[in-house]
């Protein structure tokens, strides 16, 4: 198939845009039974992965366990761990061998990683006596030569990933591939436990001024990720300074705001509407998965799962909703109940997640990290009156300020800032 040729500029800037294109060639996979979903962005690197045999087209996003099984993760004696998870020869899956990993993404030649090393090697000892074999650091090597990578891997005691193994490229992109970074994983569930756990491994090492001879006796592996409640207070703190990094966040700036505990609470009835609707669309989407996953395999699909024709309905936005500002604004001034169809839509479409803060311009810190979020995005924001800032640090996107503050106009407001990160 292929593009008319006098639709092709126009349409090429456009689909440039919406999958972020950065460079020709690029092979984007989409899933037509969902409407047109995203499955890779990475198309083109998947295909000359799997020239043989194509054995993993469409190439869909595959967990951490899933690529380290087919890794072949090695130990000191270069024997090959067995990993928890996957599928037995008797169907079951399989429970034992290694299920908590910590990825070591480092190299010979950066100075920061051979600091980072030693540290680890404190903590080893002791994520391995409360753990066992359950438990494993792992080395992901982006070192330039082979005896680089022998230098470092024969002075860690822990276990590796082999040399330009195919598989260190795939972990890289999905860990975001960072010299040096700790990242944490469930292999049995395939869960990533924590994208960043370098400060909270480095944390457990520091010495302490009163008894600076202690040896260290605990460790809180796998250094699992804090969960934020859907309204954070904006301090210093490895949980939120991962937070303003990788989710699109609304921020409520007081401002010396008079009224700052009845604006917190439209604040929190915003997040607590949206909260519910994110996991209402989680739902529906595992269900929507379920049962296509129960028609490819040939299995009886539940009474109750949803129908092929509801797919369009959980994972596409109503064309009513690609309408122009008007009616944006006409639900913004409306109640926050009636607000909520909107944006149930619009997160269907977005599939992200939005992390609310509080930034209290009576706590200095928070002042702080305000001031450093918003130069970083190089937005001026009044020093009197609360309003609402929306951005997104990943992308290096900020959105608009919204000064009347009500949980419907602030719905309304979220709406309009997720639509302008994601093309309609």
């Amino acid at each position: 198939l292929s593009v008319p040729y006098e639709n092709t500029a126009r349409l090429r800037a456009k689909l440039a845009k919406r999958y972020k294109i950065q460079g020709i060639p690029s092979l984007i996979v989409l899933n037509a039974e969902d409407g047109g979903g995203l499955i890779t962005r990475m198309g083109r690197q998947q295909v000359l992965r799997d020239l043989n045999e194509a054995a993993y087209f469409p190439w869909k996003p595959r967990d951490v366990g899933d690529i380290l099984r087919d890794v072949s993760i090695m130990n000191k004696a270069d024997k090959r761990i067995d990993i928890a998870g996957g599928e037995k020869a008797d169907g079951t899956v399989n429970k034992s061998g290694l299920r908590y990993v910590a990825l070591f993404f480092g190299s010979r030649g950066s100075s920061a990683s051979r600091v980072f090393t030693p540290l680890l090697k404190q903590l080893y000892p002791l994520v391995k006596a409360a753990h066992g074999d359950a438990a494993e650091f792992v080395y992901v090597g982006a070192d330039a030569t082979e005896a680089e990578y022998k230098t470092n891997t024969d002075s860690m005691p822990w276990a590796r990933v082999p040399f330009q193994h195919d598989g260190v490229s795939t972990l890289m992109e999905l860990f975001g591939g960072g010299v040096p970074s700790l990242a944490t994983a469930d292999l049995l569930t395939g869960e990533i436990l924590n994208m960043n756990a370098s400060d909270l491994a480095a944390a457990e090492t520091d010495v302490d001024p009163a008894n600076p001879d202690a040896p260290l006796t605990k460790t809180a592996f796998p250094w699992m990720r804090e969960t934020l409640p859907a309204v954070a207070s904006l301090v210093m703190s490895p949980a939120v300074l991962e937070s303003i990094q990788t989710n699109h966040c609304i921020m409520l700036a007081t401002n010396n705001a008079p009224n700052i505990d009845v604006l917190v609470a439209e604040v929190e009835s915003a997040a607590k509407m949206i909260a519910d609707a994110t996991a209402d669309i989680k739902k529906s989407l595992a269900e929507v998965r379920a049962s296509q996953d129960a028609k490819l395999t040939g299995a009886k699909v539940e009474e109750d799962a949803p129908k092929e024709d509801s797919d369009s309905d959980i994972v596409d936005e109503d064309e009513d909703d690609d309408d122009s500002d008007s009616d944006m604004v006409e639900e913004g001034n409306s109640q926050a109940q009636s607000a909520e169809p909107q944006i149930v839509r619009t997160l269907k479409k977005s599939k992200c997640l939005v992390q609310f803060f509080i930034s209290d311009h009576r706590d200095p810190n928070s002042l702080d990290l305000q001031k450093r979020i918003t130069s970083v995005l190089k937005e001026e924001l009044p020093v009197s009156g609360a309003i609402i800032f929306g951005f997104d640090l990943k992308h290096n996107k900020k959105y608009g300020i919204l000064q009347k503050i009500t949980a419907g106009d602030i719905v309304a407001y979220t709406k309009q800032f997720l639509l302008s990160l994601h093309d309609k």
